[in-house]
């Protein structure tokens, strides 16, 4: 996927034979534009676990494990099951960090374990280092009551993919995004020679076809009802994921 990449590139450069960009800068931009397309739209969302520790309350995004072919890093936390001591699911509640804190931590009272119930992330998640290769824990995740024995917690989270650099690493946007991520590292490109108008143009078409990328992949069927295609929406209007739009028409 990366030589479909670079030759995207180079031809909206106008540099077809890397004479002005050469394939190493390319690389690195296209790399970085991958994450920032993961980020913004949400796209790379895949299942993680996690283990608690028993009288632990508050665990490192990073501690959980990803499974998906392609991904590095855990950005956030959208949805989080406990499984049951028999074997079964149950949904946890999401909160917001300041409300956990205040209900279930900073609150000078005893602590209550057993079986968790709600969980609130603090942080962003994961940074990851591109050019090391590696990921740096800022975001944690808090659950209560707090567990009194291991629990697995299977959680639905967005990610990071891995950087590519051979022909052989997979890609984990899927499409319609990654035709996106040209355009993001084209307008990277041109930031570097100072050539601001052309870098605008290339933003002004990732916008518009990151947007598309979130548009074309919500379902047709009550597509106000569908969280996944609303999230990224939903996130930059500052409303919480887990809240419903509203309906149209008052219907």
């Amino acid at each position: 996927m990366i030589e479909v990449y670079l030759s995207q590139v180079s031809n909206l450069l106008n540099d077809p034979s890397n004479i002005r960009y050469s394939p190493g800068l390319l690389t690195s931009m296209i790399n970085i534009a991958r994450g920032q397309v993961a980020a913004e739209t949400e796209c790379v969302r895949v299942p993680a676990i996690l283990y608690t520790i028993a009288n632990q309350q508050m665990y490192a995004l990073a501690s959980a494990s990803l499974t998906a072919t392609g991904v590095q890093g855990l950005l956030t936390v959208r949805l989080a099951n406990v499984v049951n001591l028999n074997g079964s699911q149950t949904y946890l509640q999401p909160r917001p960090w300041e409300w956990f804190n205040s209900y279930y931590v900073g609150t000078g009272q005893s602590v209550t374990t057993g079986t968790p119930q709600v969980w609130a992330q603090q942080g962003r998640g994961s940074a990851t280092m591109w050019y090391s290769q590696t990921t740096q824990s800022f975001g944690t995740i808090g659950l209560y009551p707090i567990p009194n024995t291991q629990y697995a917690i299977n959680m639905d989270v967005t990610a990071v993919p891995i950087p590519l650099n051979t022909a052989f690493d997979p890609e984990a946007i899927p499409y319609p995004w990654t035709d996106a991520v040209q355009f993001y590292a084209a307008y990277m490109a041109y930031l570097s020679v100072q050539r601001f108008a052309d870098a605008q143009n290339m933003m002004n078409l990732y916008k518009e076809f990151a947007h598309r990328g979130t548009q074309t992949t919500v379902p047709t069927v009550m597509p106000g009802n569908d969280p996944g295609g609303q999230g990224p929406k939903l996130a930059s209007d500052n409303t919480t994921l887990t809240t419903p739009p509203a309906a149209k028409g008052g219907k």
